[in-house]
């Protein structure tokens, strides 16, 4: 819609409309700016585009924050952009790491053989943090299958009991309730450190 060096590029601007018309003319994907001070985007215009063709759609912003990628996500965006001039070599990890953990693809811009070199590194970096993650995670649901079959078998021992005296089953049925109770609520705890 606009540029700082240009001002207003197009007056009657029509996102979805520009989007379809690219996908008729052959687009494989689309980048739409959300910037709202210098180029007058708008997360609205990303998620026009995006309800309007079937292309992948690239949030085209100054991904700085966390929180950029959990828009662009919401927004319904498949990639965001990462400039590796105005990042810090840990943020770009950082944000690398994220865009995975959020499904979203990653375009990173480089303009130097030095920033090529910061970029391969700190994409190794988090492709290991993110197996290291993707395993942890592994060794919870695990965990947390084996508590959940631990207390199904207690809740099948709790109707057991039913032909046993009734002093007897009534301690027995306390008892078990209570390691029921337990093995559900470590499950728990388990399946939200997982989703962390």
């Amino acid at each position: 819609k606009a540029s700082p060096s240009r001002g207003i590029i197009c007056a009657e601007y029509d996102p979805p409309a520009i989007a379809r018309r690219y996908q008729q003319a052959g687009a494989r994907a689309l980048s739409v700016l959300t910037e709202r001070e210098f180029f007058l985007g708008s997360l609205d215009h990303l998620r026009e585009v995006k309800a309007a063709t079937t292309l992948p759609v690239l949030r085209k912003d100054f991904t700085l924050e966390d929180y950029h990628l959990y828009e662009a996500a919401a927004a319904g965006a498949d990639a965001i952009l990462l400039i590796v001039a105005i990042l810090q070599p840990a943020t770009l990890k950082r944000l690398l790491c994220l865009s995975h953990i959020l499904g979203l693809g990653a375009l990173v811009e480089i303009h130097t053989r030095e920033e090529l070199q910061k970029s391969r590194e700190q994409n190794l970096d988090a492709q290991r943090s993110i197996m290291q993650l993707e395993g942890k995670n592994d060794e919870l649901m695990k965990e947390v299958n084996v508590q959940r079959q631990r207390a199904g078998h207690l809740q099948q021992q709790l109707s057991d009991t039913s032909n046993r005296s009734s002093d007897e089953r009534s301690n027995e049925v306390r008892d078990l309730h209570q390691e029921v109770q337990q093995l559900k609520a470590a499950a728990l705890t388990q399946e939200e450190q997982s989703g962390k």
